[in-house]
């Protein structure tokens, strides 16, 4: 945790920090039921050790859902989502992205097999999302650094640097 907050305080004046809606995570919720054929959360919890089978979809989907926000745009396709098999991977001007989200106190885990441009994601609370920046796969070695991540506010910084 020492080492994340040292790392994060530098960069904390920098972020977008995205509130999701309830209707976003509502949505989440939903796509685990539908594909988990459930009627509600309660039989989740039964059949999947649910609170962490939930907490795992919402952090792959939180930073997705934060980026839609920010560029007003969808990502998702919720209608033939299959939350498990997601891949929280966008596409924004023809490059393909991948979108890395962690908890609030722990550094990121970088897949080493991963050769597309990371955005990284903070979920702060289950609605607050801090947008971090974009990392490129030849700073992977340094991925924990926050201050390499370059920070964007808006769809038209964000098109700049990349």
């Amino acid at each position: 945790m020492s080492s994340f907050l040292s790392e994060i305080s530098d960069v904390k004046k920098t972020l977008n920090v995205i509130n999701i809606t309830w209707k976003d995570i509502n949505d989440i919720k939903e796509s685990i039921l539908k594909e988990q054929n459930l009627k509600d959360l309660n039989e989740l919890r039964d059949k999947f050790e649910g609170v962490a089978y939930y907490e795992a979809i919402h952090k792959k989907m939180s930073g997705v859902i934060a980026l839609e926000k920010l560029f007003k745009r969808k990502f998702i396709n919720w209608e033939n989502l299959k939350p498990k098999l997601y891949k929280p991977i966008i596409e924004v001007s023809g490059k393909k992205f991948l979108v890395v989200t962690t908890s609030f106190g722990k550094l990121p885990i970088i897949p080493t097999n991963n050769n597309l441009p990371i955005i990284l994601a903070i979920t702060k609370e289950e609605r607050a999302i801090w947008l971090i920046g974009l990392l490129n796969p030849e700073n992977f070695d340094n991925s924990n650094n926050f201050k390499i991540y370059k920070h964007f506010k808006t769809i038209e910084e964000f098109n700049s640097i990349i």
